[in-house]
């Protein structure tokens, strides 16, 4: 289960499978061969309680992560309301 705090602590599985279900894009975060962080957005799919994206079988993502197994994900809901268009 998620670790948070206060406020923010999360008391429902269902809530968050919901959630998932419903978006498609998440950003994994890795650690690269320089000890940065990286960040790289990913289409992902929420199906039978697991999260399941794609890659190449090749690449600095699976290096990172072959090296260092502690990654993140994040995924947030996108929202068209707050956004101004570019002129």
């Amino acid at each position: 289960m998620l670790q948070l705090i206060g406020i923010l602590k999360i008391h429902s599985f269902e809530k968050i499978k919901e959630f998932l279900k419903e978006e498609h894009v998440g950003r994994i975060s890795s650690i690269d061969e320089n000890g940065f962080p990286q960040i790289i957005p990913m289409n992902f799919v929420f199906l039978n309680d697991a999260i399941y994206v794609h890659s190449h079988v090749k690449g600095e993502k699976l290096d990172n992560i072959s090296r260092n197994n502690k990654v993140g994900l994040e995924v947030a809901r996108e929202t068209l309301s707050n956004c101004t268009p570019l002129t």
